[in-house]
């Protein structure tokens, strides 16, 4: 362990001589200028599924239960702790009073009981990390091990661990590299710098255990109103999000991590931000071909691993519509919930073959709007293959959590979510496993060597 705390130190003094470079960086390369436009089953055992170095899908697929299959679907996170009385099976999670600043509140930086119980029942796909649960490097280092032990312990398959490292102003971890954000990086004008910054993140979450980066952002940034996006973006013209999203997918890639592109269709022409409105992107499909959908196709033809959803609305393309809980007013189904989106567009015109994962289902654009079973089973049975769970920031929303993994696998026992969909999204996700080392791995102790 301590050499590799002393290893992450180095990376930390070598990306700042690239970050300084990047600052004074002139370059006279060219951006790439082109781009491509069954029933109730309970869980059969505890033990662990035996995997080798050249595992067989099909039969680690066959062996699961329909519980064991929804449940790696899903990527939990635990914020914050705190003890807060449940309102019961609300659709915001909101709890009586759970603000109050007599409550007390704690980060999670090791496991508790209640959430170590969790981890044992549930067998979860991945967890997310936030920078609550990255204190230093010892104990981030730990928890992570913690985190896959205990899983592993209780029969479930090594975990999908991510989190947000983008670079600039989005960095969950408060110590190691932060580096310069991605329009900074577009400014050197230089693609190169990009998949060096990249490399750096990718190595030091490596390092802590953490195989997957939910970056780069590859949104264009065409819309100066965007309150979300903005710095966050490479530019303003796809061509140039394009080669610089690539290159820092690749150097995630080089470093051996799972990267991300988000937000698919794109997040970058809107005036509002999903975490707190609904955004609606009035567009075309072939709108969103000429300039949205250019970096996306250009990152999937170069190999892209996952792609992550926009809880946006898209009317032009996806013109289903539902009843908004809270206002009684027809919205349109957002991109998360859209299979002409996520399965005619993405994959059948894109031919994107990896892992769909979902923004937080806890955004107002989500919860203001949706039924919890109804997000589940649209969300699926439009394309989705993993769902991130709402963030757990008090007891209340950890049960919330909860609760939307066990109605998720009541609702494929009951038919509303489609068994061979199900099959598909763990199939893609056990082939992510294997083809980046997950499925191999099986000791996840922590020694001082």
């Amino acid at each position: 362990m301590k050499n590799r705390i002393a290893k992450m130190s180095f990376i930390v003094l070598m990306s700042l001589v690239i970050t300084f470079g990047l600052t004074a960086c002139v370059s006279t390369k060219q951006q790439a200028a082109t781009a491509t436009q069954s029933g109730t089953e309970e869980k059969a055992s505890e033990e662990p599924l035996t995997i080798s170095n050249e595992t067989d899908i099909e039969s680690i697929l066959g062996g699961m239960t329909l519980e064991d299959k929804v449940e790696q679907m899903m990527i939990i996170n635990y914020r914050i702790w705190k003890e807060v009385p449940d309102e019961g099976d609300s659709n915001t999670g909101k709890t009586i009073d759970n603000t109050s600043s007599e409550i007390p509140a704690q980060n999670v930086t090791e496991l508790n009981d209640s959430i170590r119980a969790d981890l044992q029942e549930h067998h979860y796909g991945g967890v997310i990390l936030f920078a609550e649960n990255c204190r230093d490097t010892e104990q981030t280092l730990n928890l992570v091990a913690d985190v896959q032990k205990t899983n592993a312990e209780a029969g479930g398959l090594p975990m999908i661990i991510a989190a947000d490292q983008e670079g600039g102003r989005v960095a969950r971890l408060g110590f190691g590299t932060t580096g310069a954000g991605n329009m900074a990086l577009a400014a050197t004008g230089d693609p190169d710098n990009a998949r060096a910054m990249a490399a750096i993140y990718g190595e030091e979450l490596g390092l802590l255990g953490i195989n997957t980066d939910f970056a780069p952002v590859i949104d264009v940034n065409n819309n100066p109103n965007n309150p979300v996006i903005g710095d966050r973006s490479f530019s303003d013209t796809p061509e140039a999000v394009a080669a610089f999203g690539a290159a820092y997918m690749e150097g995630l890639h080089d470093a051996g991590t799972i990267a991300t592109l988000k937000h698919f269709p794109g997040h970058g022409n809107t005036d509002t931000d999903s975490h707190t409105g609904f955004p609606r992107i009035d567009a075309s499909l072939q709108e969103l071909k000429e300039c949205e959908l250019i970096p996306f196709q250009y990152a999937i033809d170069a190999g892209a691993d996952m792609v992550m959803t926009a809880h946006i609305q898209y009317p032009q393309i996806e013109k289903e519509t539902y009843t908004s809980i809270s206002t009684g007013e027809e919205v349109n189904l957002p991109a998360t919930m859209s299979r002409t989106i996520l399965t005619d567009i993405l994959r059948d015109e894109m031919g994107f073959q990896g892992v769909v994962v979902t923004d937080a289902l806890d955004m107002a654009s989500i919860t203001e709007n949706f039924e919890t079973e109804d997000t589940l089973a649209l969300a699926i049975n439009a394309g989705a293959d993993m769902l991130l769970l709402p963030c757990v920031k008090d007891t209340a929303l950890f049960d919330k959590a909860r609760r939307m993994t066990d109605t998720a696998v009541r609702l494929a026992e009951e038919g509303r979510i489609d068994a061979e969909r199900i099959d598909e999204s763990v199939r893609r996700i056990l082939t992510l496993k294997q083809k980046n080392g997950l499925l191999d791995q099986k000791d996840y102790t922590v020694t001082e060597e």
